[in-house]
């Protein structure tokens, strides 16, 4: 079982019904172990830094690191400033993204004025 404060996040077009029922109240799964959050997004930030990856024979759509970073720092009440912090970090020296990367997802998304300053301290502290 997981750990209640962990749990995945899936990004679903705005007019989805992520049970496929009409109402969710009509939705026979139950999902006990895991914590899954949906978030809406439409236009380019649906779309945008997602590769697609086949996994089993089904193609599944996965956000490129800088884009997950991205991700963090747009949600951060929810995750927790400490893992998009962590995420920066470990994608910057990892070389999994870059700050351009960071940038132009960071637009997109409207959290650069957030993110920063915590860029440029890491790009910093790296040099």
């Amino acid at each position: 079982m997981f750990p209640r404060d962990r749990g995945g996040t899936l990004i679903i077009p705005a007019s989805a019904n992520p049970t496929g029922h009409r109402s969710c109240r009509q939705a026979d799964t139950v999902i006990v172990a895991a914590h899954i959050r949906f978030v809406r997004f439409t236009g380019p930030a649906l779309t945008e830094g997602v590769e697609r990856h086949r996994v089993e024979s089904i193609e599944v759509p996965i956000t490129d690191p800088a884009r997950t970073i991205v991700d963090c720092f747009r949600y951060r009440a929810k995750v927790g400033l400490g893992v998009a912090m962590e995420g920066l970090r470990e994608g910057l020296r990892r070389r999994r993204c870059t700050p351009d990367d960071l940038w132009r997802y960071a637009r997109t998304a409207r959290v650069w004025s957030v993110m920063r300053p915590y860029v440029e301290a890491m790009v910093a502290d790296a040099t």
